[in-house]
């Protein structure tokens, strides 16, 4: 453990801080491709528009990242060439497309009504991501803060709150599913109309010409995909949508 402290030092020490940075940073593009994936996956599923606002700014977000890692090599080649600042110009561009986008997910989570659902870990992911900004913003006056990779740590923990909010937005989708009954089969539908008459398993199975036990595990498996506990729930939820 002393060993490798003291490899590290001695890495930062004689000016190779940046190549460990650049490990970092390519080793971050592997959870924004997950990232980008995941909400990729989910929007293609459901179509939310949301989604949609995830995955372009993410992409987004992954290209800039890309461009700023790229440009600690290339630097001084590119200054040579006087052509540094269209790099700049280009990354500038970038950064208020993440900006833009970030507004427009922020406006949809809060219409949509998701934000009155933040459980803590968004919470202070979005706490972290404002306290990495502010000390970049301060980084100046403070020596040992000048050589932090603050846009690798934006990075990261915006990918892992674009990925909760892809698992939320699939959750929230599945449980609309279960409220407005899209989730049965047409035959539960059937069986769930049969029970809102009043009708027993028994009738219900004479009506479509199968047996009561059978009925019953149907009836199981409505009330198991709508999450309801008995027919008083399952009449009340139909009632409500209709």
């Amino acid at each position: 453990m002393a060993n490798g402290v003291y490899i590290f030092a001695q890495l930062v020490i004689g000016g190779h801080m940046v190549h460990i940075i650049i490990i970092l940073h390519f080793l971050c593009f592997s959870l924004g491709v997950g990232c980008i994936t995941l909400s990729w996956l989910v929007y293609k599923k459901h179509k939310k528009s949301i989604l949609k606002d995830i995955v372009i700014g993410e992409t987004i977000f992954s290209i800039w990242f890309l461009i700023d890692t790229l440009f600690i090599y290339v630097r001084k080649i590119l200054s040579e060439y006087n052509i540094e600042n269209i790099v700049k110009v280009v990354s500038y561009f970038l950064a208020a497309a993440v900006i833009f986008y970030a507004y427009r997910i922020i406006k949809k989570v809060k219409d949509n009504g998701l934000y009155k659902k933040i459980n803590v870990q968004i919470k202070i992911i979005i706490g972290l991501i404002i306290v990495t900004f502010i000390l970049f913003l301060f980084s100046y006056k403070i020596i040992f803060l000048k050589n932090v990779p603050y846009l690798c740590l934006i990075y990261i923990l915006q990918c892992i709150l674009g990925i909760i909010c892809c698992i939320k937005e699939e959750r929230e989708i599945v449980q609309e599913e279960k409220k407005d009954l899209k989730c049965l089969t047409n035959r539960e539908k059937e069986i769930a109309g049969y029970i809102c008459m009043g009708l027993s398993n028994k009738e219900i199975g004479e009506k479509l010409f199968i047996s009561a036990n059978t009925v019953k595990n149907h009836v199981y498996n409505i009330y198991k995909k709508v999450n309801v506990k008995n027919k008083v729930e399952l009449i009340n939820l139909i009632n409500k949508g209709d």
